[in-house]
């Protein structure tokens, strides 16, 4: 049985390998070697809304401000 080892891009539409990073030994991301967009992403939820929240924190110390 052969394995398809080729994904396609839902960015630019190629059929590519995906490239995954680690980070302390562990998957993080496959991202495509073309247009770099990320493929999957094995990231923790919470860590994917921190920059939101923080954008969020300093919308509402602004508006505090004035």
């Amino acid at each position: 049985m052969a394995y398809r080892t080729t994904v396609q891009c839902e960015s630019c539409g190629s059929n590519i390998v995906p490239r995954m990073t680690f980070y302390n030994g562990r998957p993080t991301a496959t991202f495509c070697p073309i247009c770099g967009a990320i493929i999957q992403d094995f990231s923790p939820p919470l860590f994917k809304y921190i920059p939101v929240l923080i954008f969020v924190a300093m919308g509402i110390f602004l508006f505090m401000e004035y």
